[in-house]
Order: structure tokens, then sequence, then C-alpha cells
């Protein structure tokens, strides 16, 4: 098939060069219409340049280039840099669109202000912080090049993760998407203003140029905490966890924060409502089960210092695996031992593997302790004579067995 693109994907002008250009492209010559037209989202005042949608014809044997000019008017007023996005849409004949099917020309101001000058920047030379949590790049004009991440959670703009191989930046635009649809896996060059929000470092676009689909993504980094160094990183945590109370899960459509818990830690998860899990029921089963979660590490602490606060986004239902724990009826198949029994004081529950957590039920069917632990022992005193049954859930099964305390 052949394929009609721009080429190439952007361009940047003064306003005084008067006439720009753009180009578009086929793969071979064949007969092929398509069309240019202006996208919503473009920012330029078109008495300033006065471009409307236009029709291109290719003919069988022609050039596989058509230039175009892109009329630019040199004004004296002094006023904001602004983008033109062009469309390239297909009429008729023997072709189909490609990528890029975008084209954003960045008319810079040539009148009393003096131009930005963004300058390039690995992501992990902006992101830092100092010990309060205070971004120090903040205001800062930069050039940043990366792959995006995860879905875009804003309504209206942009929000989504920028990740390059040094680190990752929360890109946000309040109302512009400068044509941009957010797809993992894009390759994107933004130059925009180093900015912060509520302990998140973010960039607010000034301009967004796709570069190239389909980039291969990083491993999850496994972590055991959330903090200052998983913000916007892509991260999972693969120890045990369990809800702390799954009353939390939603699932109506809102955002909503979930706590999950290995026994030792207590991670709070960030389901937005533009995620498809936000209308989904909790993740869980009716048999025993634990979590493994993978998401975007965020920030969300509307008090200086900016040191608590950290989440982890989810980008879809498959960044939480659900994992179901069998039923083992012999202690002896998961290497635990539960002694002394009789117990006089207290007991200890032992194992080659983490105890996730610890049920006791006493004779009249009363649940009356339930304790996370994430540790390979656990002990417990001062519980009353009696009959017990005690449930051991462990990465490899649950384990039940009888206690009597004299």
């Amino acid at each position: 098939m052949v394929l009609a693109t721009f080429s190439p994907a952007a361009d940047a002008v003064d306003e005084g060069v008067g006439t720009a250009s753009g180009n578009i492209s086929l793969t071979a010559t064949t007969n092929c219409t398509v069309n240019v037209s202006i996208n919503a989202a473009s920012s330029t005042d078109f008495t300033d340049v006065p471009l409307t949608s236009f029709d291109v014809v290719f003919l069988d044997g022609d050039p596989t280039d058509y230039t175009f000019d892109i009329p630019v008017f040199d004004d004296i007023i002094d006023e904001s840099d602004e983008t033109l996005i062009l469309d390239l849409t297909y009429i008729s004949g023997a072709c189909a669109i490609g990528l890029p099917s975008s084209f954003t020309l960045l008319i810079t101001d040539n009148d009393d202000t003096p131009l930005p000058i963004y300058t390039e920047y690995d992501i992990a030379e902006v992101t830092t912080e100092d010990a309060d949590g205070n971004a120090l790049s903040i205001d800062e004009k930069v050039d940043l090049t990366g792959i995006a991440y995860g879905i875009n959670t804003w309504d209206g703009g942009l929000q989504f993760t920028l990740i390059d191989n040094t680190g990752g930046i929360s890109v946000f635009s309040f109302d512009n998407t400068f044509g941009y649809t957010v797809t993992e896996g894009d390759k994107v060059n933004i130059l925009g203003t180093i900015s912060q929000f509520n302990g998140l470092t973010e960039v607010e676009p000034d301009t967004l140029i796709f570069i190239d689909g389909g980039n291969t993504l990083k491993t999850p980094t496994e972590i055991t905490v959330l903090n200052e160094s998983t913000e916007s990183d892509l991260v999972s945590i693969e120890n045990s966890l369990t809800y702390v109370d799954i009353t939390q899960w939603l699932g109506d459509g809102s955002s909503f924060n979930v706590d999950l818990t290995d026994g030792t830690n207590t991670y709070t998860i960030r389901i937005d409502d533009a995620n498809e899990l936000s209308t989904m029921p909790a993740p869980s089963n009716v048999e025993p089960f634990v979590l493994m979660v993978t998401g975007l590490g965020n920030q969300f602490d509307s008090d200086a210092p900016y040191t608590s606060g950290y989440q982890l986004f989810p980008r879809y239902a498959d960044d939480i695996e659900l994992i179901t724990v069998l039923e083992v009826e012999d202690a002896t198949q998961s290497g635990i031992q539960i002694y002394p029994n009789p117990v006089t004081d207290y007991f200890i529950v032992e194992g080659q593997q983490n105890i996730i957590s610890v049920e006791l039920v006493n004779q009249f069917g009363q649940v009356i302790l339930l304790e996370n632990n994430q540790s390979n022992t656990y002990s417990l005193n001062n519980i009353a004579a009696g009959v017990y049954s005690v449930k051991i859930t462990t990465n490899n099964g649950v384990v039940s067995d009888n206690i009597v305390k004299l």
C-alpha cells in the first residue's frame, strides 16, 4: 500500500520569514488525492497565517513529493509564539495515510519580547529536588525528548509521563493537546517550562512534536517503597499485596485511592477516572489471593515540605496481577511449624517462606485475630484458654491447623 505522510513532521520559523513550507510525500508514485486541514488545537491567529484547508492531487508518474507554501504575516505586535498544526486525511485513490499524519509549525514572534531559548536536557537533569522536595529547575525553559507512558488523564488537555534513559517527568497541559493523542510507546519532543504541582515535578509544553511510534518500553523497576525515586518512573511491587480495606475500591467510574499492604508497607494505589479500572470491580477471588501491581509513580502532597503523598498509578487492567493462593492441608508441605502445642504462654509460627498473614478462629467460629506479617516468623500471646483453628497464608499456599491453649 502506498502511504502519504508529512515529511518532515515539524518545523520552526521566525514570523519575519514571510513564507514557510510543508511537504507531503508518497512512498511510491500512484493516483492519490489527500486533504490538508487545520487542526483546531492550533494556537495561531489566522490573520497572521492566512491558510485554509486544501486538496492535493497526485497522478501516477508524478513526483512523489509535493511542497506547499504557508504564508506567514510579519506584524509589529508583541505576542506569544504561535503553533500551526495541519492534519492529513485520505480523499481518494490507491493510497492510505501513514505516520506522521500531522505537521506542526512553530512560528516565533520577532517583536520586542526576546525569543525563549529552550535548552536541551536529559530528563534526570531537570527533575532534581532539594531535601524538602522542592524542584530545583522551576521556570527553566527546556527541550526534552522521551517515550510516552500511560494514558492521558486530563480532559481537554494533556497529562502523561515522559521517560528517557535517565529518568521520567510528568507532562501537563491544561487546555491544549497540540493535536496529539497520547499513545504509549510514542517518541515525542517537548519544548516547555518546568513547574511543580503538589510535589510532582512537571513540564508544561509550549510545543509538542510527535517523532515516531512503537518504541520499546522499559522494564518496570521492582521496588518495596514509594518515594521521590519512584516519581514518574515505571515500577512494580512484587511483594504479595492484600487490601487494607477492599471497600475503598469504588468501581463507579470516579477517581479513587486504594491502600494495599505487604504486611510491612502500605501503598496508595490511585485509580484515575480515565482508566478502564475505574469502572471495574476490585480484582479479587473467592479463594485466598494476593496482588502484584505495576504502574507509574506519582506524588500528591499539598503542603511543604513535599516529602509524602507518594502514589502508584496502574496504567490499565493488566497492571494488576491477581494470584490465587492454593489451600494446603499438610503444614509440612509448606515448611510451616506451629509450636508449642498445647500452648501455655505463647505460640510461634515459623516457615521457610514469608508468612503473609495469620488468622485465628475460636471454637465458636469467630475470627478473633487477622494480622498481616511478611516475615518468616510470627508469635502470639495473651489468648484465652480454648481450642483454636489457625490459618497461615504463605506464598506457597494456605496452611490450617488446630492449637490448644491451656
